[in-house]
């Protein structure tokens, strides 16, 4: 059995308003991309903090006897409250870090969704050109 795939609708009628309905959520799409440009920082440091406080927790438990005989270790516990408190911090510090971007930074971010306009009236002229042929 062969499966066909598919484009963009051939409906040329439906592009303009799938592209209205794009248009209509950039401004909050523009601010939601310039917060995700340091997520990706703030997650890789969250996930480095829950590392090391897995490693300390182990260490607390420890029954590993190649590790203090299989003795629990004396280590600092983080609690749950000191670990939301750090993920809470980590994630205003990207935040910040987003309001004080850079003019040019902040050009380049546009220019990707330029280019992603650019791209969907690619696909609205294939799929007109589609329904011509």
């Amino acid at each position: 059995m062969r499966y066909k795939i598919e484009g963009p609708p051939a409906d040329a009628a439906l592009a303009p308003k799938s592209l209205a309905a794009i248009e209509g959520h950039t401004g909050q799409s523009r601010r939601l991309l310039e917060r995700l440009l340091y997520l990706s920082c703030g997650l890789a440091t969250i996930l480095a903090f829950i590392g090391v406080k897995l490693v300390l927790h182990a260490l607390h438990e420890n029954n590993v006897p190649l590790i203090n005989d299989g003795e629990p270790v004396r280590v600092v516990e983080i609690s749950t409250l000191q670990s939301l408190v750090v993920i809470v911090g980590i994630l205003a510090d990207a935040e910040q870090t987003v309001r004080s971007l850079p003019d040019e930074y902040r050009a380049l971010i546009q220019e990707r969704h330029s280019l992603r306009e650019m791209l969907a009236d690619a696909h609205a002229r294939q799929a007109a050109a589609a329904a011509q042929a």
